[in-house]
Parts: structure tokens; sequence; C-alpha cells
């Protein structure tokens, strides 16, 4: 276990494995997803890990992505006008993926899961996130599926013996 202290925030990590390498920039990452994470109940933070695992692909997906969500209406239109989802039956403008639709409005993202709209009863269909952390959290998928390993019981992950 040890102990960093940076910019008056103190936070401890500990490394799983003899020969872990873990820099500065990565514990930091992983911080920060602790704390956005921690504002969000356990079918939110489950729920993103399926819309990161069936929509966010590779960097091109992130760069759609993460520019959909910044640009304003007319650019959508413009430039996103063959992945504009036009029948979600929701108020705005979303940007249609596999599962998942997404749009904006302020300083606000929402993702909907249309399968779960569709056909699922007493499931979250809407989640709903800060721009600036869910732009954080797509560009840092591999940290945050490694902290949803390490942080949540899920029967995909579990590997201890039993």
């Amino acid at each position: 276990m040890m102990t960093l202290i940076k910019s008056g925030l103190s936070f401890r990590a500990q490394l799983h494995k003899i020969g872990d390498i873990m820099t500065i920039e990565n514990i930091m990452k992983k911080y920060k997803i602790e704390n956005i994470m921690k504002k969000y109940d356990s079918m939110t933070i489950d729920k993103f890990k399926d819309y990161l695992f069936v929509d966010v692909g590779d960097i091109d997906d992130v760069d759609i992505i993460v520019g959909f969500i910044k640009a304003n209406d007319e650019t959508k239109i413009q430039e996103y006008s063959d992945m504009i989802c036009n029948d979600s039956g929701y108020k705005g403008i979303f940007l249609d993926g596999n599962q998942y639709i997404i749009s904006n409005d302020k300083n606000e993202v929402h993702i909907i899961d249309t399968v779960a709209a569709e056909f699922a009863k007493n499931s979250l269909i809407e989640m709903v996130f800060e721009i600036d952390e869910f732009i954080f959290l797509i560009r840092h998928k591999k940290e945050y599926m490694e902290w949803f390993k390490q942080n949540t019981k899920c029967i995909l992950f579990d590997d201890t013996p039993h």
C-alpha cells in the first residue's frame, strides 16, 4: 500500500501484483474514475459498462461521440446526419449506436438503452452524466473497465476460485 499526496489530495493505491507498474498518471485516472462513479448507483455503473462495451469501440468511435456531444444542433444535423436516430420518440437530436442512443443538453449527456426501453420492465433505461465526466470516462474506457472489474462483483469478471 502506498499513499500519494498531490495538490492537497491524499489517497491510497494498492498494488495488486508484484511487478505492477503504476504511474502517477494511472493512479490519478483511477482516482478520478472512482470519484465520478461514487455519484451513481450500482445499476448505472453496470449499465455504463455495458454501454462502453456495446457502443464504444475504438478511438474513432470515441472521437465521433465526443464530436457529436460538443457540437451544436446545426452541426449535429450537418455532420452526423447519417448517424442520427430519427425515430427515437425522445426530444432532441440523438446519435444512434448499436443498442444505445445518446444526446446532450446544456451540461448533461443522456444515454438511452433502446432495447431496455422497448422490451425490459423494471430496468434502467436512461443514464445522465455531466459532459466533462462522460468525456473523461469514454476517453478512458480501458481504465474504467479495469476499475469496474476491481470494484464490482460480476460473474463475468469473477476470477476467484469457487
